[in-house]
C-alpha cells in the first residue's frame, strides 16, 4: 500500500483511502471502512475514480468525499452509500485541492489551487453533493 487519508464521522465510524499497490502493481484508490474504532478496516465497493488521492472527509457513515486527482485535473469524489459508488462532485482542471473537511454534517470546505492563479475557498452546504467557490 501507498499515502492514506484517514477521517472519523464518530467514535467507532472511519472511513480511509489508500493508494493500493503503489509500490509493486497499481491498483489506484481503494477505500476502506472500520465501524469498531479502526480495530479492524474492511474495503467497501469499487475503487474511487481517482489517479491519486490528497484527502478524506466523511461528515456521516454513508457519506464520503475524497479530494484529488483524475484524468482531468483535481477533483473532489463523492460517495452517499458508504463507498459503494461514485460520482465527482467537483472537477476543478490543472491544479490542486486540499484541506478538506466539513464542519457539520451539510457543510464542508476545501481549498482549490489552480495551476495559475490565486487559490479559492470551495463550500458546501448540501452535504458534499455540490461545491462552488466563496466570493470574499
Amino acid at each position: 500500500m501507498g499515502p492514506a487519508f484517514i477521517d472519523a464521522s464518530g467514535p467507532s465510524d472511519l472511513a480511509a483511502a489508500c493508494d493500493v499497490g503503489q509500490m509493486s502493481t497499481p491498483q489506484g484508490e481503494h477505500l476502506y471502512v472500520s465501524r469498531d474504532a479502526g480495530v479492524t478496516f474492511t474495503e467497501t465497493g469499487v475503487p474511487t475514480p481517482l489517479d491519486a488521492a490528497s484527502g478524506l472527509a466523511t461528515p456521516g457513515r454513508s457519506t464520503i468525499v475524497v479530494a484529488g486527482d483524475d484524468a482531468h485535473g483535481a477533483a473532489l469524489v463523492g460517495s452517499f452509500d458508504g463507498g459503494h459508488s461514485w460520482a465527482t462532485v467537483f472537477a476543478g482542471g490543472a491544479g490542486s485541492l486540499s484541506d478538506l473537511g466539513f464542519t457539520t454534517t451539510t457543510q464542508g470546505v476545501a481549498v482549490s489551487t489552480p495551476a495559475s492563479g490565486s487559490s479559492r475557498l470551495l463550500m458546501t452546504r448540501d452535504g458534499g453533493r455540490t461545491w462552488t467557490p466563496v466570493a470574499f
